[in-house]
């Protein structure tokens, strides 16, 4: 016997943001690590702060992308509740996920 079964407006709408996020996604850095993100797991009001406290000289992502490895993840293990920046980019990104998908 077959089970009758349709998707309420709610389930659509999940399983179309669902099907968006199929496909590789680039979010920027500060959608990432927005303000109640850095709240929540850091001393810093926003991800700006942070790099402005940081004590790196960064006026471009460039400039982000030459800090030293080791003294960025020292800052990191510092000023964050996260033992790693990859750490870090990872729940942020679950974060993300779950706010886009509406799940928090």
């Amino acid at each position: 016997m077959a089970a009758n079964f349709s998707w309420t407006p709610e389930g659509k709408n999940f399983l179309n943001q669902a099907e968006s996020l199929n496909n590789s996604q680039k979010v920027p850095i500060f959608a990432l690590f927005n303000s109640e993100f850095m709240q929540k797991h850091t001393n810093f009001l926003s991800f700006e702060s942070m790099l402005e406290t940081s004590n790196f000289k960064i006026d471009s992502a460039e400039d982000f992308m030459d800090i030293s490895e080791f003294e960025w993840e020292h800052f990191i293990k510092k000023s964050t509740s996260f033992s790693s920046w990859e750490e870090m980019k990872k729940i942020a990104a679950v974060e993300w996920t779950k706010n886009h998908l509406g799940l928090s």
